[in-house]
């Protein structure tokens, strides 16, 4: 799997004109729009899955419980059992978010838009920081309210 990773990020350096993929295949960040991302393999925790990791940025002082709140909503609400998405890196104090992706669907164009759409996100966050009002919307899962034994 190892190689599909390097494969793929080969081709999405030379789809962007990307200089050195080998940096990028070892984690090196990749400026989008600027905003840091970067793409993360380690075949013997998930073989079958690189992360995409994109900077969000640092949480406004004063605004720490709110922004907190926020960001584990979004990972309750946006839960697809890989893990919450919202995370808060220990080496800079800034809010990052990982995306999941399996590595035989990964296509490199598909990849790059997937990128410049978190990189946007990223930019509209550092605006607003999820403090405006909108309402988030579950997916729709399928729970079993009750259980009835017979």
């Amino acid at each position: 799997m190892r190689k599909k990773f390097e494969k793929l990020v080969r081709e999405l350096c030379a789809l962007k004109g990307l200089d050195n993929p080998d940096a990028y295949i070892e984690g090196a960040p990749i400026d989008v729009n600027g905003v840091m991302c970067a793409l993360i393999h380690n075949e013997k925790n998930s073989p079958d899955r690189f992360f995409m990791y994109v900077v969000f940025g640092y949480v406004p002082q004063g605004k720490e419980a709110t922004v907190f709140r926020e960001l584990l909503r979004h990972n309750h609400v946006g839960f697809e059992g890989r893990g919450p998405g919202f995370c808060i890196s220990a080496n800079t104090g800034k809010v990052g978010h990982v995306i999941s992706i399996r590595l035989d669907e990964a296509k490199p164009s598909q990849l790059a838009s997937s990128m410049v759409y978190y990189a946007s996100k990223a930019s509209s966050w550092r605006e607003h920081f999820m403090l405006e009002k909108k309402p988030l919307h579950a997916k729709q899962r399928h729970f079993v309210d009750r259980v009835t034994l017979n």
